[in-house]
């Protein structure tokens, strides 16, 4: 089965789109796969071809959107910068293409973090992705005093707070004023 087949791309985001629409109404434990069927209108076998359960469907949604995570970050390194001013337009370009990423998904977003402990996630991205913490090593690795690996919980932290602080007003601000703040805080500890 090839995943960039156009009815194979169609079929999991009708499936998707359920999921959405179950999870936002019942939560994860009290949905069922016959409700994410009959509201995307297809039957068992095309769920199964695709997802064992629904808490398949819910870490395969979640890695998707870890995977648009890590392309963000990949397409907007930071480190590397030859002075704080570039280091510091390579933080808000990275800042900006993620916030606006959130921006334009935080309603899917939003429904995974309600249906997920936040704690493990924020475990996840601190410890169990290396490749968000190498990321930033160039960046953290130059605050001085501080543990690089604290520096980079630090900034974690503060970028959760910023997306949970969207959250209360419907992700309305502008992602380049958020990327501008967060470039600040970063290059603050820098200079």
């Amino acid at each position: 089965m090839n995943d960039n087949d156009k009815r194979v791309m169609k079929t999991k985001q009708s499936i998707r789109e359920a999921f959405f629409k179950q999870l936002a109404e019942k939560g994860i434990e009290r949905m069922t796969v016959k409700a994410i069927l009959d509201d995307a209108g297809l039957n068992r076998t095309t769920f199964y071809a695709y997802y064992t359960d629904k808490y398949d469907l819910l870490e395969k949604t979640q890695e998707g959107i870890m995977n648009q995570i890590i392309r963000i970050k990949r397409d907007n390194p930071v480190g590397g910068g030859k002075n704080l001013d570039k280091t510091e337009q390579y933080v808000r370009s990275y800042f900006l293409a993620l916030f606006k990423y959130i921006q334009a998904n935080h309603q899917v977003l939003q429904l995974l973090f309600a249906n997920q402990n936040q704690i493990a996630f924020l475990k996840d991205v601190t410890h169990g992705r290396p490749e968000f913490y190498n990321h930033w090593r160039p960046v953290v690795s130059q605050v001085p005093g501080i543990d690089p690996r604290n520096s980079y919980a630090a900034l974690v932290g503060v970028v959760i707070n910023f997306f949970f602080e969207g959250e209360r007003d419907h992700f309305k601000e502008n992602p380049a004023k958020i990327a501008g703040v967060l470039a600040d805080i970063v290059l603050r500890y820098l200079r």
